[in-house]
C-alpha cells in the first residue's frame, strides 16, 4: 500500500508543479501581449504624426505653387477615356458612315444556331448550350 501512496503523492506534486508553471507562463504571455499592444499603439501614433506632417508639407507646396487650394482639385480626379473614346491626345471620333452599296451577292452562311444544333444532335444525346461553341 505504501508504494501506491508514494506514486499518488508524486503524481499530485508533479501535477501541482505543472499547474503553477502553466499559470506563470500564461502571466508572462499576457504581459508580452500587452507590451506588444502598447508598442503598436505608440508606433501608430508616430506614423500618424509623420503622415500628417507630410500632408501639411504637400498642401504647403501645392498652395505655394498654385496660389490657393481648391477643395475639388484635391479630392477629385480626371477620368481617363475608355478604349472606344480614345485617350487624352486622341482626336474626337468622326462618323465613318458611307452609303450602303446595293446589288451585292449574299455572303456565305453563318454558323448554325443552338436550336438547329439541338435539333440535329438530339437523337438520344444530351446536349446543352454550354457544350455548343
Amino acid at each position: 500500500m505504501s508504494f501506491h501512496r508514494t506514486v499518488v503523492v508524486f503524481g499530485s506534486a508533479a501535477s501541482a508543479v505543472a499547474i503553477v508553471a502553466s499559470v506563470i507562463v500564461a502571466g508572462i504571455l499576457l504581459n508580452d501581449v500587452n507590451q506588444l499592444y502598447y508598442d503598436v499603439v505608440a508606433d501608430l501614433d508616430e506614423f500618424k504624426f509623420y503622415a500628417n506632417d507630410a500632408w501639411k508639407g504637400i498642401m504647403h507646396y501645392k498652395q505655394r505653387s498654385h496660389g490657393s487650394i481648391d477643395f475639388d482639385s484635391i479630392f477629385t480626379r480626371i477620368r481617363r477615356q475608355g478604349y472606344d473614346q480614345g485617350g487624352y491626345a486622341a482626336p474626337k471620333p468622326k462618323c465613318n458612315c458611307a452609303a450602303q452599296v446595293s446589288g451585292c451577292p449574299p455572303g456565305p452562311p453563318g454558323p448554325p444556331d443552338v436550336q438547329t444544333l439541338r435539333d440535329t444532335y438530339s437523337n438520344g444525346h444530351q446536349i446543352s448550350e454550354r457544350n455548343v461553341v
